[in-house]
């Protein structure tokens, strides 16, 4: 038989390095060489000012989602290169393997070398949120720069001291781009659109190219077996491409968060009860995790400026349009009633949007994103009760009772699953027919 027999080793790209590392070390065992999901040119200096200059919205908005991802790579890898990079990288030197980057379609490299009519479209649009809010706009294009700029440069200077200048240094920046009077919400929001829908719709031709990299590479080389490291959204979409390209998919590595993916499956295999479906298991936990993080990130952005916009409609409304209202007395006035409503937003908004998202489909964006939702104890679907209900109580698990439930109930519920008598299961697992109603 021809062509290639290819490994596809999944990852996370935020993991514990040395754990990513083993798994690699075992899967890869016997590879005539790897081949890594990365630009051949990498993502340093020159091709993000390329990608600035061509694609300056999708630029800002995916420097956001890099600074979003840092303090997690500083966390767990300790670097600001993806874990699967890393673990490549090593166990490439440690055989003397060679190493192929075959991801000529990544987003820094192919909105870099962009087309002119999106290279257009983009600086029509940064133009537009320029004239909107001059300084607002060009001081968040320069924030996210430079903080991109200064991380990098920090990690070759300092690496051991990097993963506490990219917690703080990512943190601030996001504090500055959300509260800060000098930066533009509207500018980092519709960037962080125009970015998060560009690397998913990139996607599937990403995937066909690392797959005709592949082929031509082992062609050329006369590769017989290899793996490719790759990010865990590529696994379904490279295994279904893989029949259309001389290259045969023998093995694939599906990834645990921070777990061994060989200490996962034993759990699960010692348990022959329903329960394993739940939240019990342990990818269910972390995918729970997941998709509560990706929440936050979503409400940290998005909350702040649903409540902005809505308090300044208010101060206006209340200050001009209706003076029989009493709001209207003074400006000052007008002003501390729309902080006020602010702020209340800032409470209300988190609350009514995982109450109707889970009462209504059952589930967040955040879930939804990783695949799990939220039911009743007995199956059925959540309904507007339970939603509200573990909602109302979801601060209180941030006091210190949250991680104890989780490990010690008996389907690892936090408080607010107990007192609604919810908890989350796989999606695919249960059909709670709330899409349907």
């Amino acid at each position: 038989m021809t062509g290639t027999d290819l490994r596809l080793f999944g990852a996370i790209h935020a993991d514990k390095r040395e754990k990513v590392a083993d798994e690699l070390d075992e899967f890869a065992e016997g590879v005539d060489a790897l081949f890594v999901e990365y630009p051949a040119e990498g993502t340093g200096p020159r091709p993000f000012a390329r990608m600035w200059l061509r694609s300056p919205l999708v630029a800002l908005g995916f420097a956001l989602v890099t600074l979003a991802h840092l303090p997690l790579y500083a966390i767990c890898q300790r670097s600001p290169f993806p874990a699967e990079l890393i673990a490549a990288r090593e166990l490439a030197q440690e055989r003397d393997l060679p190493l192929h980057p075959v991801d000529a379609d990544h987003p820094v490299a192919a909105f870099g070398d962009a087309s002119r009519s999106m290279t257009a479209v983009n600086w029509i649009l940064f133009a537009l949120l320029v004239a909107y809010a001059p300084v607002g706009t060009l001081a968040t294009a320069a924030v996210l720069v430079g903080s991109v700029l200064a991380l990098g440069l920090l990690y070759r200077v300092i690496p051991r001291v990097w993963p506490v200048l990219a917690v703080v240094g990512c943190l601030a920046t996001l504090w500055a781009l959300i509260f800060a009077s000098w930066t533009s919400g509207v500018a980092a929001v519709v960037g962080l659109l125009f970015a998060l829908v560009a690397i998913y719709a990139t996607l599937g031709d990403r995937n066909e190219t690392m797959l005709s990299h592949i082929e031509r590479i082992s062609n050329e080389h006369g590769y017989r077996d290899a793996c490719l490291t790759t990010g865990k959204a590529h696994l379904s979409g490279l295994r279904e491409s893989a029949e259309s390209y001389d290259v045969r998919v023998t093995a694939e590595h599906d990834p645990r968060w921070l777990r061994y993916a060989s200490e996962a499956d034993d759990e699960t295999n010692e348990s022959e009860t329903t329960e394993k479906q739940y939240d019990r298991e342990p990818s269910v936990l972390q995918d729970r995790v997941h998709a509560t993080i990706a929440d936050w990130v979503l409400l940290l952005v998005g909350a702040p400026i649903l409540a902005f916009v809505t308090a300044l409609a208010f101060y206006f409304v209340a200050t001009s349009a209706l003076p029989v209202s009493g709001v209207s007395s003074g400006s000052e006035t007008g002003f501390r009633a729309a902080a006020g409503l602010f702020f209340v937003l800032l409470v209300l908004v988190p609350v009514v949007y995982r109450t109707v998202a889970e009462a209504r489909f059952g589930r967040t964006l955040g879930k939804r994103f990783f695949h799990v939702e939220v039911t009743k104890a007995d199956g059925s679907a959540c309904g507007w009760r339970s939603a509200l209900l573990r909602n109302l109580v979801r601060p209180l698990d941030y006091v210190g009772g949250f991680l104890l439930l989780l490990w010690r109930s008996d389907r690892r519920r936090r408080l607010g699953d107990l007192v609604a008598g919810t908890m989350v299961v796989r999606a695919e697992s249960v059909d709670t027919g709330a899409d349907a109603k």
